[in-house]
């Protein structure tokens, strides 16, 4: 019994060692860092909400796909504000260098997409634009606000990976909605709204049968 507690006693003084180092080291953050916080909707309808949520999402996984860029995941991001005051405090939060911050407006077929990059610590802003586009070109809009901001981070891209950047899920303009609308219900989780993403997620494989991100929607609810 005594060989027993010596035992437990060291196991549990490891334990303790190992968490106290790890509470007080504070491993430095990757300059090429960045988390992508909510996007505003700016459309006059709130039900326009999802398109948003849709974009800054398209956004994640693109650059996701960047092996020299560390991206924080929506899971992350979601409950900051879109323009939060304190930058700095949530940059070191998330374990970030650079924020991306934007706004989506969807007026009918019209759409326009604000987007500005700060390096949160010094408030420094390293790049901006703004997209006025059809509805049928937002992937493209998603792929060069992608691209630009791998730029600005001086992110080496492969070839493969600017490829993958570029990609269309789909040609079907009116499935990407429907498919934004099934993600939007997916992520509030409640038994009620996966009911209503598994229907937008086969409208939209309606509309397209070769979405594979809407298959993957119904699998997922």
């Amino acid at each position: 019994l005594l060989i027993f507690s010596a035992a437990m006693f060291t196991f549990a003084a490891g334990i303790f060692f190992f968490r106290s180092r790890g509470t007080h080291s504070s491993a430095p953050i990757p300059p090429k860092s960045i988390a992508v916080l909510p996007f505003d909707n700016l459309s006059r309808d709130p039900d326009n909400a999802y398109f948003a949520e849709g974009v800054q999402d398209e956004i994640i996984t693109r650059l996701a796909k960047v092996a020299d860029l560390k991206v924080i995941s929506r899971t992350s991001t979601q409950h900051f504000k879109s323009a939060p005051e304190d930058l700095p405090q949530i940059a070191k939060q998330l374990g970030v260098t650079n924020i991306l911050e934007g706004s989506v407006q969807k007026v009918a077929d019209q759409v326009r997409v604000n987007v500005q990059l700060i390096k949160a610590l010094t408030d420094e802003h390293l790049w901006a634009d703004t997209y006025d586009r059809k509805l049928t070109d937002i992937f493209a809009v998603e792929s060069e606000i992608a691209q630009a901001v791998a730029q600005a981070l001086q992110a080496t891209l492969t070839g493969s990976e600017k490829s993958s950047i570029a990609k269309k899920p789909t040609e079907n303009p009116e499935a990407y909605e429907l498919y934004l609308k099934g993600r939007f219900f997916w992520n509030k989780r409640t038994g009620v709204d996966l009911r209503k993403a598994i229907e937008y997620f086969q409208q939209a494989i309606a509309k397209d049968p070769n979405y594979a991100l809407a298959y993957a929607g119904v699998a997922d609810s």
